[in-house]
This record gives C-alpha cells, sequence and structure tokens, in this order.
C-alpha cells in the first residue's frame, strides 16, 4: 500500500457489490474495506480516482471522500499557499541586497579616541549607515584620519562582509608636570560670610565654625609645614587648597506678584478612582 497519496472514501447506493466487482475486475486495489450501518469505507490509489468516477456512475454509487492523506496532497495545499513558497526566496534577495551595503563600524585600538569621535568623523567623510560598500572611501578614510588626529601611529581600515573596521595604534605620551614650590594656591572666600562647616582635603585649614570671613579672605592656605622633632618647621610643602567651605551668608530676594489673579471656578465634578499602593507611594497600580 502506497500510504504517500491515499484516499479514504464512503460508499453510499445500492449497487456497492457491483462497484467493487468493476474495480476488482479492472486491477483496482482496494484497501480496508468496512461496513458501518450500510456504508463501506475504503482506500484507494489517488491515481485510480479518476478511473472510479465512470464505474460509480454505472453502478449509481455515490462516493464522497472523506480524508486524503500523503506527501501529494500536502505539496498541493503548501503550493496553493503561496506566501509560503515566495517568502524564502524573497528572504534569500533582501539578504542578498542588504549585503551590499554597510551596517555596523567596529573599533579596536583606541583610547584617548572616542567611538563618538570617530562616528563624526566618518559623518563629515560622507560615510553613514546603509551606503553602498563600493562607495566607501577606505584609502581617503585613513589619509584624513591620520591627518586629523595626529597622535595616531598607524590605522587600518577594511571592510568584513557589511562591518566597517577600524584598527589604530596611539602614541602613548607621558605628559610629566614638574609643581614648583612657589607655585601654591589658596582658597579665598567668594562672599562675606559666617562659616558653616568646614572639610579640609589639601593644605592648611585657616578658619573655623562659626567664625565671620570677608570677601576675599583666605580659607585655606596652600602650603603645609612639616614640623621637626624640635617644634621648628623642617620643610614647607605648597599646594593648591582643596576642601569644602560652607558658608551663611544673606542674599536679598525680591519678588513681584501681579495686580491681577485669575480665580479658579471648580465645576464640583469629582472623578474616583481606586489603586492598590504598597508602601512606596511611587509604585501605584490603577484598578479599572
Amino acid at each position: 500500500m502506497n500510504k504517500f497519496s491515499m484516499i479514504e472514501m464512503c460508499l453510499t447506493g445500492e449497487q456497492i457489490e457491483r462497484f467493487l466487482n468493476l474495480c476488482t475486475y479492472h486491477e483496482i486495489k482496494l484497501y480496508d474495506i468496512k461496513i458501518l450501518d450500510d456504508k463501506y469505507f475504503i482506500k484507494i490509489h489517488a491515481r485510480n480516482f479518476f478511473f472510479i468516477k465512470s464505474f460509480a456512475r454505472k453502478t449509481r454509487v455515490k462516493c464522497k471522500i472523506v480524508e486524503k492523506n500523503g506527501l501529494y496532497f500536502k505539496v498541493k495545499v503548501f503550493f496553493k499557499r503561496k506566501v509560503f513558497i515566495v517568502l524564502p526566496f524573497l528572504c534569500l534577495f533582501m539578504l542578498g541586497v542588504s549585503s551590499k551595503f554597510l551596517w555596523n563600524v567596529h573599533l579596536e585600538g583606541n583610547q584617548s579616541i572616542t567611538t563618538d569621535m570617530v562616528k563624526d568623523f566618518l559623518i563629515t567623510e560622507g560615510v553613514s549607515y546603509g551606503m553602498s560598500l563600493k562607495k566607501v572611501p577606505i584609502q581617503r578614510l585613513k589619509t584624513d584620519f591620520r591627518k586629523l588626529y595626529p597622535q595616531i601611529t598607524w590605522v587600518s581600515m577594511y571592510l568584513d562582509g557589511t562591518t566597517l573596521k577600524i584598527s589604530m595604534k596611539e602614541n602613548k605620551i607621558q605628559k610629566i608636570m614638574d609643581i614648583e614650590d612657589d607655585m601654591g594656591e589658596n582658597l579665598v572666600a567668594p562672599i562675606s560670610g559666617v562659616v558653616d562647616s568646614v572639610l579640609l582635603r589639601k593644605g592648611t585649614l585657616m578658619v573655623k565654625k562659626g567664625m565671620e570671613v570677608k570677601k576675599g579672605d583666605v580659607l585655606i592656605l596652600g602650603k603645609v609645614d612639616v614640623p621637626a622633632e624640635d617644634g621648628t618647621i623642617k620643610k614647607t610643602s605648597y599646594c593648591k587648597a582643596d576642601g569644602d567651605i560652607y558658608l551663611l551668608y544673606k542674599y536679598p530676594i525680591r519678588k513681584q506678584l501681579p495686580l491681577k489673579y485669575s480665580e479658579k471656578e471648580y465645576t464640583g465634578n469629582v472623578i474616583s478612582k481606586y489603586v492598590v499602593m504598597s508602601k512606596n507611594k511611587n509604585n501605584l497600580f490603577p484598578i479599572k
């Protein structure tokens, strides 16, 4: 029995036995013959279905298809739904078309040069996402990139699929700042007031809480005296004064109110809503 193209039918009529004899005479194989309430259920090959139509007319037997099984019928249904045929080819076509454009930029070896800086450079050069790979000027990008960032010792740009890969190496320049002894910097009061709190980080504190200061007074001195064992000053180190000094002062405020005032008239309508609220009042869940 070919299970890949079988049709199950229900036969009704007065000459069913004659119909079955005609099928047997013409060597049409019948499978799984079942009798239920004067109805015959048989299975035949799909290719023989058109031959038995003439037998059914001769014997006045009605043939009703109950079920169709097999690869042939499944493929037939699949071809009726054209979208399932077109969609895979459409996806392959779109994938092939999209592979011809630039969709990503990969950066390697950068330290001081950020990704946003490189993206801004590419935009100024006319390179953007979605442009054709053939229009990406690799050689011009390398030349302009070296001119824009002279700290680059070497740079490599190439296309890998739909990605523009940029590899670079920066010149490591160590900036050494020599601070001389006479470069101390003081922290002075920007306004007159009363010291409310002090926090010293670096330098010598010149004020304390509750002290009145005037504008320009030194709050933290930009030097530190290192005492010796005998109480004398062994060394004086100069630095940039650092700390937090909070001052209380009077600040005049002036407000103007308009002469005209628009009085609100309330309608009296009240809208009620039910909510579920937890201990955190910000989490409100409305209930319809």
